[in-house]
């Protein structure tokens, strides 16, 4: 469940394809219970300072090709409509407020604002000098989270398809009838939100608050995130369909996917049908 330096660890592994668009080659899903054997384990950080330094691209070189495939997929999911491609930047904030006896009201507000590493387009290099231009975004610093981000999103909507391929061979046939839990997302609501349009348009084409402003402002036109057992499309992820896996031991619905994955691969041993 947890990986740990030198030790084995059961897993559920994954393995897909990737095209030169970005997109998954469905035929080449494979999924198979695993065991899992890490010589060592790196920080972000470090791998940042790997690839920066080139030895991620020469004697780890695993790393380097996951991250090409990395932005690969970024700008596939792009082209696709996802929210990347809308804003250069999420930001996150912090706000605190404590007393301050030199204040009028003798109250002190500080909001602290930053980018999130694996949000916005494609940049994963260098840095804006904010001093010199206000009006830039900051762009992505780590391509470590970019990579780990891409690839996590790509496993979500592998093991989606996986589980329409596994509904179209044979049926869902496990006991219980269970499912699998597909998240999904519509499109954001342009069309009858005009008024909102125009403020996020001269938000973007002002770049007023560097851009943030209008970073924070699109989020009001998303839709909720749906649970169904239809693989629908997640329009913010830009992406057929999706399932969360990944945490077994800390969300109920990835106990479920692991569950459902591997009692499919018990009975297709079984009756000797090979998916992939």
């Amino acid at each position: 469940m947890a990986l740990k330096a030198r030790c084995d660890r059961y897993a559920l592994s994954l393995g897909a394809e990737i095209m030169e668009n970005g997109s998954i080659d469905v035929g080449s899903i494979i999924v198979t219970p695993s065991i899992v054997n890490v010589e060592y384990r790196l920080s972000y950080r470090e791998v940042d300072e790997m690839l920066e330094e080139g030895v991620a691209f020469r004697e780890e070189w695993e790393l380097g090709d996951m991250l090409d495939l990395a932005r690969r997929r970024r700008a596939y999911r792009i082209s696709n409509g996802s929210m990347e491609g809308m804003v250069v930047q999420m930001p996150t904030n912090v706000l605190k407020v404590h007393p301050d006896p030199d204040a009028e009201d003798g109250t002190a507000i500080e909001l602290e604002i930053e980018s999130q590493f694996n949000s916005g387009g494609n940049v994963t290099a260098g840095a804006v000098n904010i001093q010199k231009d206000t009006s830039a975004y900051v762009p992505n610093v780590s391509p470590s989270n970019l990579l780990v981000t891409e690839m996590m999103i790509m496993a979500g909507e592998a093991m989606g398809k996986f589980g329409q391929l596994c509904i179209e061979e044979r049926g869902n046939s496990l006991i219980g009838q269970l499912e699998l839990p597909y998240r999904s997302q519509a499109a954001p609501d342009f069309r009858t939100r005009p008024d909102e349009l125009r403020v996020l348009n001269e938000l973007s084409s002002k770049r007023i608050g560097g851009g943030y402003c209008a970073s924070w402002y699109i989020r009001r036109f998303m839709r909720p995130v749906s649970v169904s057992k239809e693989p629908l499309p997640h329009k913010a992820m830009g992406i057929d369909c999706y399932v969360q896996w990944s945490s077994p031991i800390r969300r109920y619905g990835d106990l479920q996917v692991s569950t459902w994955t591997i009692s499919n691969i018990v009975r297709a041993n079984e009756n000797k049908q090979v998916f992939s």
